[in-house]
Parts: structure tokens; C-alpha cells; sequence
């Protein structure tokens, strides 16, 4: 077995992104170039683990800078989406490519003071018996929901019949949709006579940008649904995209609000 670091680059980058798009589904090709090989983020670390020239597993790192209180900061390694083929889990290849991509992952940032993850409750007496790590909990909801959009769009879903029967000017929509909220992956819907489809198949595309938390995150503050039009005006929320899917968005714009205010409250 073989582990080394690659860049997004990479010929075997495809596979890597293509791992992490089964297994995250609805953003995972996305979610993956957002968190790793975007060019307006620091670089991601992605390391690899072959086996005779294929991938067989994958580990990240991004770097953090951690506010304790007060002025006091300091640099981190933010590690996430460890994944290994299928057919080879529970080989004990997931604990040697954690060690060994966190090596690599110090060597390449040694000037951060803490390496963290995330993880699930079960794992994690794995992690602290094998690997070393120091078990905290912090109250981090907030990620978790800005980080995850299955939730919400498992609710898009549901609600598609539904949004069809109230406004059926979906049938004749042939679009495509995606949300930048910041701080999160972006998201993809496929708009159609369907509904709202997690998808990245139209070329006529929308793109609604959320720079402001507080409409998308939830709490009293958030009013979403109702203050559309007023984000718009006054620049809360932008919209881009092709006059085609944006003379589109205009047409069922109806459904657009139920569909956002879908993703806030899920």
C-alpha cells in the first residue's frame, strides 16, 4: 500500500472526487472542488492511498485559524472525508491512511498547533485509542447544519409533488439551480416539470448568492420566505445566470421561495 499526497491537478484527482461523490450524493462532486480545490481558498491537503496504481482510499485536510476567546488564535489542520473502497474496509487501511495522511499533513503545515476532525459518536474511542486524539465538545450545530444539506434536500424532495400542484408553471421550467450560501458547499437543482431535482444537467443555469447568515440559517431573524423580493433590491441575496433560466426563476419564483425556505428550516 502506498499513501502520498496529490494536488487537484492530479490525473488520479478524478477518482478522489468521484469517491467522494458516491459517497456524499447530492453535493459531493461540488462539496468536494468548494472545500478542496477551490482557487480562492487555501490549498486543501488530499492524500491517497494505492494499491498496484489504484485509488483505494482518500484523506483531507484544510487549514484553520481557531479564535479561543479573546485576541488569542491559533493555526490548525481541519481534517474530513476519509474514505476507503468498499471492498477493502475493515482491512485497517482507514487507520493506517489517517496516521499517514496526518503526517503528511504536518509536514506540508508546520505551523499549526492542533490537528482536529469531526467525527461520528461511535468512532470516536476509535479515534482517541488508535490515533491519539483528545475528545472535546464544543457546541458546533450551527456547522453541522451550514455543512450538511441532506436534511434539506431530502425535504426538497418531499415537497415536489406538492410544489408542482401549486404552481404549474414548473411544467414548462427547463433550468438549472444553484445556492451559494457562504461559508457552506454549494448546492445543484435540476428545475423542471419534476420539481426541484438535486442535479447539474441544465445549461441554462441561476445562481442566488447568499452572503448574509442570518437568511438562510434559521431563527427569528430569518425571513426568507417573505423577504425574497426585498433581498434581492437591496442586495442581501444576488442573482446571476442566463436570461433564459433567470426569465425562468421570474416564472416560478413562487416556488423558489418555498424551495429556500425548505432548505432554511430543515
Amino acid at each position: 500500500m502506498r499513501f502520498r499526497q496529490i494536488t487537484p491537478s492530479d490525473p488520479k484527482a478524478t477518482k478522489v472526487e468521484e469517491m467522494v461523490d458516491s459517497a456524499f450524493g447530492f453535493y459531493g462532486a461540488p462539496y468536494w472542488r468548494w472545500k478542496y480545490a477551490s482557487p480562492e481558498a487555501p490549498p486543501g491537503i488530499i492524500v491517497i492511498a494505492e494499491a498496484d496504481e489504484d485509488v483505494v482510499g482518500c484523506s483531507h485536510y484544510v487549514s484553520a485559524n481557531y479564535h479561543l476567546g479573546g485576541e488569542t488564535r491559533i493555526e490548525a489542520l481541519f481534517g474530513g472525508d476519509l474514505l476507503v473502497a468498499p471492498e477493502l474496509r475493515r482491512q485497517h487501511i482507514a487507520t493506517e491512511l489517517s496516521l499517514r495522511s496526518r503526517e503528511i499533513a504536518v509536514a506540508q503545515r508546520p505551523e499549526a498547533r492542533v490537528v482536529t476532525m469531526y467525527t461520528w459518536r461511535a468512532l470516536g474511542a476509535h479515534y482517541e485509542e488508535l490515533l491519539g486524539y483528545t475528545r472535546l465538545k464544543p457546541g458546533f450545530a450551527q456547522w453541522s447544519k451550514r455543512l450538511n444539506w441532506d436534511a434539506g434536500v431530502k425535504a426538497v424532495l418531499a415537497g415536489n409533488e406538492a410544489l408542482i400542484r401549486s404552481f404549474p408553471r414548473l411544467e414548462t421550467a427547463d433550468h438549472g439551480f444553484r445556492l451559494e450560501l457562504s461559508g457552506s458547499p454549494p448546492l445543484d437543482f435540476d428545475v423542471g416539470e419534476e420539481g426541484f431535482i438535486p442535479g447539474r444537467k441544465k445549461k441554462a443555469r441561476v445562481t442566488i448568492k447568499v452572503d448574509d447568515v442570518g437568511l438562510a440559517g434559521g431563527g427569528a431573524k430569518a425571513r426568507l420566505a417573505s423577504g425574497l423580493l426585498k433581498a434581492f433590491v437591496t442586495g442581501r441575496i444576488r442573482v446571476t445566470g442566463s436570461p433564459r433560466a433567470l426569465w425562468g426563476l421570474i416564472l416560478v419564483r413562487g416556488a423558489y421561495q418555498r424551495v429556500l425556505a425548505t432548505l432554511r428550516k430543515a
